[in-house]
């Protein structure tokens, strides 16, 4: 059995990000003022998950929107390795299992 994945935060360029290019969700201008709304109210309540490589998992509305907004530096949730093409792919799935079923 692989050793168990570790999570950890870590601060990145915006510009060193890269959206994930299976990214089954669309990014409408409506969603992203929906996001610059809720920005104002929480703020970034939730980092963007990525891989070691910069690669969002999870957090693409947040990025897009950080990017409008032209930040430098963003909280991230970072594995304590590389994930595999199969462990990214899952973790795309649950995390957007779990927000949309959170999310009703």
């Amino acid at each position: 059995m692989a050793k168990r994945i570790t999570w950890h935060y870590e601060s990145k360029s915006i510009n060193d990000l890269i959206p994930y290019s299976k990214n089954p969700r669309i990014i409408t201008d409506q969603k992203l003022q929906e996001m610059e709304k809720s920005f104002d109210d929480i703020g970034m309540a939730q980092p963007i998950t990525i891989n070691r490589d910069g690669v969002i998992l999870s957090g693409h509305a947040r990025y897009f929107q950080l990017k409008k907004e032209n930040s430098g530096q963003v909280d991230c949730w970072v594995p304590d390795r590389e994930l595999t093409t199969r462990e990214e792919e899952t973790v795309v799935i649950r995390l957007n299992k779990t927000l949309i079923v959170t999310g009703k």
